[in-house]
């Protein structure tokens, strides 16, 4: 055993030498209490220094104290030295423990809510979700219905995407439409909800906000007052669309046209019926069925778009690299004009029939109002000389109103109308600047969205009962014609429906 804390004087005196072993021994013992004593309170308490070490154990040690000090820079708890004994920890005080009932353990206990639904945790819900109520219309895409979610009540337009005869997957139509109007959020553009599935893969269905009006229907009720209004008759059941009314409808038009155009997506079939207008006077652009994503300067692309009485004369003419955005702003300038005649302004029954009627209207181009326009495809079928040379669009429009619900376009607005329907695209308006045109800021003003009329909702009444409220206001030979228009339509019962939508 080594004493290397002894003084060397002590160890050297030759009272150890005259003394017994054991008599040294108690010596040694109580030398060491007492120079253990005062080399602990030189070091502050710390028992480690005190302890007779080999070279190896302070090795040891220098190693720890180096782990130790490497903890507490990073925030963690130092822990004791191995080289002491901690002394037991002190026994806590009994608890006196209290007899608890169940009940009372799950009343105290807090409240989890359910976990609202997620697509990317949950996947797609099926359509059982959703309680149909009645079709709306069929299109080339689709058919939508309008349907109750039963969780919450709330109703929901649902169109259901036609797979009968794709054989090579999911159409590209409509997985570019879902995508594209989930990618557009604006209040005057209709949003997709979720994608819902039925029994089976093929039967696929988008969830769609549900709007109470299209604008089509509005503009039917507006004839049909107009032509009472003509016999000097009135019926509570018509409406009439007004100057301001018409200008809030064309401003809403343009903010959703100008925010799509603004994220480089082009509707390619703007018309009425692809028009919704809630009651609270929102209007909303919804059928992105031959919606894209464009480019600039444009590419190529298929001239079958556009339904034909909308159609821009460049695609009538064959341009194969047309630009959407132009294409769209010659729709809204048909648009303007339906608003205004309760008819669409270019009326043709094939490509160039249309392309005649609006060379009538508009007189035909020449190298001055549309360069390069002879060199299209289908050019060479017009001949000059047999069309107007005059713009006869203001024929259609009188300057001024003789009676109070008379339709009428003031200069401005026939300027604002005649710049959507230039010939020439390159000089086209495009939709932000027409929102700046000044026709918007001319008396009358138009009116705010939630002071447009409230009026009785036709996506939610069966296509019978609407064509009998319709026809009340019509003479004979108007009812005739109507009659016809309805023949040749493609229409089936509400409860095919049903069963088809369950299916």
């Amino acid at each position: 055993m080594s004493y290397s804390f002894l003084s060397k004087d002590l160890i050297e005196s030759k009272t150890i030498a005259q003394e017994t072993r054991q008599q040294v021994l108690e010596r040694l013992a109580a030398e060491k209490d007492r120079l253990d004593a005062i080399e602990f309170e030189e070091n502050k308490g710390n028992p480690i220094l005190c302890l007779p070490m080999s070279e190896d154990m302070k090795y040891e040690l220098e190693r720890y104290n180096r782990k130790l000090k490497r903890e507490a820079r990073r925030g963690g708890r130092k822990r004791k030295s191995r080289f002491t004994t901690a002394a037991p920890p002190s026994p806590k005080p009994e608890m006196p423990v209290e007899e608890t009932k169940i009940e009372e353990v799950i009343s105290a206990a807090p409240q989890i809510e359910k976990r609202k639904w997620n697509p990317l945790l949950d996947g797609c819900r099926s359509i059982e979700e959703y309680e149909p109520l009645n079709k709306i219309d069929e299109g080339s895409y689709g058919i939508v219905f309008r349907a109750r979610e039963k969780d919450t009540g709330k109703i929901y337009a649902i169109k259901k995407v036609k797979l009968e005869r794709e054989k090579e997957g999911f159409p590209i139509t409509a997985l570019r439409e879902i995508v594209l109007m989930m990618k557009i959020r604006h209040e005057n553009i209709c949003q997709v909800k979720e994608v819902v599935f039925g029994n089976s893969l093929d039967k696929v269905y988008v969830v769609l906000e549900y709007v109470d009006h299209e604008i089509k229907s509005l503009i039917q009720q507006s004839y049909d007052a107009m032509m009472l209004a003509s016999k000097g008759e009135h019926s509570q059941s018509s409406y009439m669309l007004s100057t301001v009314e018409i200008k809030c409808i064309m401003e809403q038009l343009l903010k959703g046209v100008e925010h799509m155009h603004r994220q480089w997506i082009i509707h390619r079939d703007l018309k009425t019926s692809n028009l919704l207008i809630s009651n609270n006077g929102i209007l909303k652009i919804c059928d992105f069925g031959l919606a894209r994503m464009f480019s600039d300067p444009p590419t190529p692309y298929t001239d079958l778009v556009v339904t034909l009485w909308y159609r821009a004369p460049e695609i009538l003419l064959g341009k194969e690299k047309y630009d959407g955005r132009a294409v769209d702003m010659w729709s809204v300038g048909c648009i303007m004009a339906e608003l205004l005649l309760k008819e669409p302004l270019f009326m043709g029954t094939n490509e160039l029939e249309q392309i005649d009627k609006i060379f009538k209207i508009m007189s035909i181009p020449t190298e001055e109002t549309w360069k390069g326009w002879r060199s299209l495809k289908h050019a060479k079928l017009i001949q000059p000389g047999k069309k107007g040379s005059k713009n006869k669009l203001r024929d259609k429009f009188p300057k001024m109103a003789l009676e109070e619900n008379d339709m009428y376009l003031s200069d401005l607005g026939l300027d604002l109308m005649l710049k959507m329907l230039t010939y020439d695209p390159d000089k086209r308006i495009s939709a932000k600047d027409a929102l700046n045109h000044p026709w918007f800021k001319e008396y009358p003003k138009g009116c705010e969205p939630s002071r447009m009329p409230k009026l009785m909702a036709t996506n939610d009444v069966p296509r019978d009962h609407s064509k009998k409220r319709r026809m009340k206001s019509l003479d004979k030979e108007q009812q005739r014609q109507r009659e016809e228009m309805y023949e040749n339509d493609h229409r089936f019962d509400i409860h095919q429906n049903m069963a088809y939508y369950k299916n």
